[in-house]
């Protein structure tokens, strides 16, 4: 029905009065042939034409010898004999102009062209550039193990406190001495955050909303040893197969200042004794030292402890009263109770100020208030409260660490004011004692992501021709030569250097596996019919 109204020859007829029918037949069958003429693809073609342009403008039915005219409208820089499907390149000219000089638009034109999938390598991605390398330090929050805790990645976290920002990127569970550590890493941070504060975020009730557990972010230093200098690095023992007395793991500090021992006193618990109590009153006197003023120290811990009952009421009000009278076991228990006090041995002492100018050693003597009077003996020919042994001789030389800046945090210190031993890294007999801080955010020391910036396998010197800024490297089945005149006239972007890299996975005809190799120049003949590889080209490899 459709052909029938396109042609209007068939029309005709039906167009003339009645009596040409009967009078004029032969006139009406003139005028039907002449158009019959004009519709005849092999005639005039006018009336037909005509009738069709809404089909041959439209490059899906328009009749193959028009397409001459699409093509040298729309891409008349690839060669005829390269058009796979001829319709469908036409089709996608716009989208191919549109992606000139990208990526997409090369893979594009392989896909219209070839019907193949190609890939595109930058050598410029492997080129060796000095301090390239990415330096990572990843910051964190120590938080407290709770069920809501899942919810808070990728949510912004703020202090309640503080009111310090920043972004969960990821919450993660780590096994530190074989404890599990409950992290938030962290970016995007604004303000610090608070050991002990609650962590809010939209959606969680503050409830059920963890607090921050803290990280040791500085350290004071307690004794700072002998012969070091600025820069060395001091870790806990965990790091170097050492106790390290506390439960976290992994802190690094390194130096930044040091001090002169100029005659101060180093203070040596030798004995602890026993019968101590938090009251124990600490004496020292000259010694030996003709020189010298200021040193001093506190006791800071206790072990071996116990609970010692005792009374120490006066009776004097009661000398005349007789044993018999009546009521006195009322009077004596209401009179006299039953104290209680912990007592034990002194397990570590700290310096709080070395003194200086000392030319000898310092007396000291440490007694209780409480059992020293009482002269209870200790088993050892001493006396409980009076048999502790501290020395404290002067001391000369260099090197006294003073000052320490924490590197990486490490985990599961989170316990204020605790001391550690930190070990020199270079020397582990070399060891410091310290007490830690605690802050908001933990951080690592920092390590390298990637290869950036490191001259090994896959990082080579620029040669300003394929190892630079501006090539590129197309890795298809097909020869460089089978497409780079096409490429060049179509979507190249200017000013870079293309290159080709001929990939060939399998040969079906032999079974062979072959490598990939890359070509610059020149090309290679294809596989003849007896299956024999006839290479009478110029090629040159340049990687494998």
């Amino acid at each position: 029905m459709i052909e029938n109204i396109k042609k209007i020859s068939n029309l005709v007829k039906d167009q003339f009065p009645s009596f040409y029918k009967e009078e004029g037949r032969d006139f009406i069958n003139f005028v039907v042939a002449y158009y019959q003429w004009l519709e005849e693809r092999t005639g005039g073609k006018v009336t037909i034409l005509s009738r069709e342009l809404p089909e041959i403008s439209d490059i899906d039915q328009t009749r193959d010898e028009f397409f001459v005219y699409f093509y040298k409208k729309f891409l008349p820089s690839i060669p005829l004999q390269n058009f796979g499907d001829k319709r469908m390149l036409i089709k996608h000219a716009v989208d191919l102009y549109r992606t000139k000089g990208s990526i997409d638009s090369i893979q594009l034109l392989f896909r219209l062209l070839y019907n193949e999938e190609v890939s595109i390598y930058f050598p410029r991605d492997n080129i060796l550039r000095l301090s390239d390398g990415k330096w990572v330090i990843e910051y964190y929050l120590e938080i407290e193990e709770l069920m809501d805790n899942k919810y808070y990645e990728g949510q912004i976290v703020t202090g309640l406190s503080s009111n310090a920002t920043a972004l969960v990127e990821r919450y993660e569970v780590r096994l530190v001495a074989n404890r599990r550590i409950h992290l938030f890493l962290l970016s995007n941070i604004s303000g610090q955050f608070i050991p002990g504060e609650i962590l809010t975020t939209p959606g969680v009730d503050p409830i059920n909303a963890p607090k921050i557990k803290g990280s040791p972010t500085s350290v004071t230093v307690i004794e700072g040893g002998r012969n070091h200098e600025v820069g060395d690095e001091f870790v806990s023992g965990d790091l170097l197969g050492l106790p390290n007395g506390s439960a976290g793991q992994g802190i690094k500090a390194r130096v930044t200042e040091i001090d002169t021992y100029a005659g101060i006193i180093e203070f040596t618990l030798v004995d602890g004794g026993s019968g101590y109590t938090s009251n124990a009153v600490i004496n020292i006197t000259t010694g030996s030292n003709t020189s010298g003023t200021g040193a001093d120290f506190i006791i800071t811990e206790f072990g071996n402890t116990s609970i010692y009952e005792y009374n120490n009421d006066l009776i004097q009000p009661y000398v005349a009263n007789t044993i018999n009278t009546i009521g006195l076991t009322n009077v004596i228990s209401d009179t006299f109770p039953t104290l209680y006090e912990t007592i034990g041995t002194i397990t570590k002492i700290r310096t709080t100020n070395p003194g200086e100018g000392y030319d000898g050693s310092v007396t000291i003597t440490i007694t209780d208030p409480l059992l020293a009077p009482a002269g209870i003996p200790d088993g050892k020919g001493g006396f409980k409260g009076n048999n502790a042994i501290v020395t404290g001789i002067a001391a000369f030389g260099e090197g006294i660490v003073t000052g320490l800046k924490v590197t990486d945090t490490g985990f599961g210190f989170n316990q204020p004011d605790i001391t550690v031993n930190l070990y020199n890294s270079a020397n582990t007999s070399e060891v410091i004692e310290t007490e830690l801080n605690l802050g908001g955010i933990g951080y690592t020391e920092g390590s390298w992501r990637g290869t950036d910036g490191f001259l090994n396998s896959d990082r080579y010197i620029q040669d300003s021709y394929y190892y630079q800024q501006f090539s590129y490297e197309i890795q298809s089945s097909r020869t460089f030569d089978k497409y780079i005149d096409i490429l060049r006239k179509t979507v190249h972007p200017a000013g870079s250097e293309p290159f080709g890299k001929v990939v060939i996975e399998s040969f079906n005809k032999q079974g062979l596996l072959l490598s990939d190799f890359t070509i610059t120049s020149g090309f290679f003949n294809e596989w003849d019919d007896s299956s024999t590889w006839v290479d009478t080209s110029y090629w040159r490899e340049i990687a494998t």
